[in-house]
């Protein structure tokens, strides 16, 4: 009974655990299309509908999903070869 229970506990936090890491991939890629959507959206003939800081302020939001749910995105950068500086 005792194995059951354990056993139960373990699939459970298995699964919380596979369901979070497919949320946090989904949602950073729901993030990078929605910002490469916004980029293009601004450089087409409709960008003179867009105020510059409401694309401030979406691209902000995207940088903040982007850290709540990739949190060692930080950890990739040096892979870009990027002078920061």
């Amino acid at each position: 009974m005792l194995s059951n229970f354990i056993g139960g506990g373990q699939i459970f936090l298995h699964n919380l655990r596979m369901f979070m890491q497919v949320l946090g991939r989904s949602v950073t890629t729901a993030a990078l299309i929605g910002l490469v959507v916004t980029i293009a959206f601004f450089y087409s003939d409709f960008s003179y509908f867009i105020h510059p800081s409401y694309m401030a302020m979406y691209l902000v939001f995207a940088l903040l999903i982007v850290m709540l749910f990739y949190k060692n995105w930080l950890a990739h950068l040096h892979l870009l070869n990027i002078k920061l500086g």
